[in-house]
């Protein structure tokens, strides 16, 4: 996910889920008015807190007390992305399964 350059994101809360377990693997949400430029996901390990924030800030959910998570091959999930509460349509999702390497 990337937004596009100049214009700011409204990205309030991130959410990704191992779909056959309904566990969360990663999740994040914003404080203040967050902006974000781009989110990578990689399969192998990810660093949970992102590194391209604009502006604002966003706090680790899951997992907790840990600096990063995995994503394995093969395995099907879903991400959840929240906009900013007073927007329209606020939540979105897709369903993806991780490439194998």
């Amino acid at each position: 996910m990337q937004t596009l350059g100049e214009y700011p994101s409204d990205v309030a809360r991130l959410r990704l889920t191992d779909t056959a377990s309904k566990h969360v693997v990663w999740e994040v949400k914003g404080r203040g008015e967050p902006q974000l430029g781009r989110v990578h996901l990689n399969v192998g390990d990810n660093a949970a807190a992102i590194a391209d924030v604009r502006h604002g800030s966003y706090d680790v959910l899951a997992p907790a007390g840990a600096g990063t998570f995995k994503l394995e091959a093969g395995k099907r999930y879903v991400i959840e992305v929240w906009g900013k509460e007073n927007a329209p349509r606020t939540k979105r999702q897709a369903e993806f399964i991780a490439p194998s390497t």
